[in-house]
C-alpha cells in the first residue's frame, strides 16, 4: 500500500536514539534547516531539499578550516595555521563529512573551538575562554555522544596544565 508522510515529532527528533545514530545538534540543525527552507520557499511539510538540509554542516565544515587556521596560528604561528588549514580542506574524509547531513562535521568545528578556548583560557585566565571552551566542549559532545573520550583527555590536559603551573587551588 501507500504510506503518506507522516513528520516526525520534535520530541522524536530530540530523543529518539534507538541505534546510538542521534547525532543530536544535527538533528535540531538540520530540522531547523529544513523548516526554514520551506517557510522561506513555501514548500509544503512534506518537501524536502538536501542542499537545505547539508548546508549547516557545509559552513560548519567551512568554519571548522577557518578554526583550524587560528588555533594553528596560536601555538605555531600563521605559517603552520595556513598549512594545517590547507591540509585540513584537502583532506577526503573533512571534505566528506563536511557535505553530509549528519553531525561531524559539527563535532569537528566543536572540537577545535574547545581546543582554542582552551589554549586561550590557559594563557590568560580570562572567564569569557573557559566560557568558550566549556560550552564548546557540550555542542561536541551533543554532536556525537562518542566525543566522551576526547572530552576527558581535554579536561585531564587542563587539569595537569593548572596544577603544574600552580594556579588550581
Amino acid at each position: 500500500g501507500t504510506r503518506s508522510f507522516e513528520p516526525a515529532t520534535w520530541t522524536d527528533t530530540l530523543f529518539e536514539n534507538r541505534r546510538g545514530n542521534n547525532h543530536l545538534l544535527n538533528s535540531l540543525i538540520m530540522r531547523s534547516s529544513l523548516d526554514a527552507w520551506r517557510a522561506i520557499t513555501g514548500s509544503p511539510r512534506d518537501a524536502f531539499s538536501e542542499s537545505a538540509l547539508s548546508a549547516p554542516s557545509f559552513a560548519a565544515g567551512l568554519l571548522t578550516v577557518a578554526m583550524v587556521f587560528l588555533l594553528g596560528s596560536r601555538v605555531g604561528g600563521p605559517l603552520v595555521g595556513i598549512g594545517a588549514a590547507f591540509l585540513l580542506a584537502l583532506c577526503p574524509w573533512h571534505v566528506r563529512y563536511a557535505v553530509e547531513a549528519r553531525g561531524y562535521s559539527f563535532l569537528l568545528l566543536f572540537i577545535c573551538t574547545a581546543i582554542y578556548g582552551l589554549v586561550r583560557a590557559i594563557e590568560s585566565n580570562k572567564l569569557r575562554w573557559w566560557l568558550v571552551f566549556a560550552l564548546s566542549e557540550a555542542a561536541f559532545l551533543l554532536s556525537f555522544a562518542g566525543s566522551v573520550y576526547v572530552a576527558a583527555v581535554l579536561n585531564v590536559f587542563a587539569a595537569i596544565e593548572l596544577i603544574g603551573s600552580g594556579r588550581a587551588a
